[in-house]
């Protein structure tokens, strides 16, 4: 398997990406079920591989994430030639796609519409850098604050909660609206 990794960062690089991560995962799942009168055990192997390309875009890293499964590992070493395509496509995308802007740092209003999506996109902002194995790596943008008030009691963080209350005009729009103490 190292090889086929090998192979796969020589792909990667040769196509732009600056880094490449491999991960590759034997997994094994036995499942046993059993009532009175039945007992039932699904045994299930898989091989998966996860390669994440890195570019740099001048003003950071962007990076892309793509996964592959198969029943065993001998499938993905047969698979390689897509695989190597894979990497190559992903490598070739975030060369050609990545803006070259910096993201700016200036509060940005954020505005959201009424429906499941923004809750999902508010658990993904607010909710994983909370999650303790995000904490225990170092990843949250909270990691300097932990055992501090938070938001801290500023006019600041008291005018954003007040602005942060929304309710619906119409159906797909959303409006800021002050909201009384």
């Amino acid at each position: 398997m190292v090889s086929l990794v090998r192979q796969l960062e020589a792909t990667a690089r040769a196509a732009g990406a600056q880094h490449l991560d491999v991960l590759l995962r034997e997994v094994e799942r036995r499942t046993l079920s059993a009532s009175d009168a039945h007992q039932r055990e699904d045994h299930q192997r898989h091989a998966l591989l996860e390669v994440k390309a890195f570019h740099d875009t001048g003003a950071g890293m962007a990076e892309l994430w793509r996964c592959a499964a198969w029943p065993d590992v001998t499938g993905a070493r047969t698979a390689l030639p897509a695989l190597e395509a894979l990497v190559e496509n992903m490598a070739r995308e975030l060369r050609d796609t990545t803006p070259m802007v910096p993201c700016p740092r200036d509060v940005l209003p954020i505005v959201f519409p009424p429906g499941a999506a923004s809750g999902c996109f508010f658990h993904e902002v607010c909710g994983h850098p909370l999650e303790g194995d995000v904490v225990a790596r170092g990843g949250s943008y909270r990691r300097g604050g932990w055992g501090s008030r938070w938001p801290a009691r500023t006019s600041a963080s008291r005018t954003t909660r007040r602005t942060a209350t929304a309710r619906s005009a119409s159906p797909g729009t959303m409006k800021a609206t002050p909201r009384s103490r």
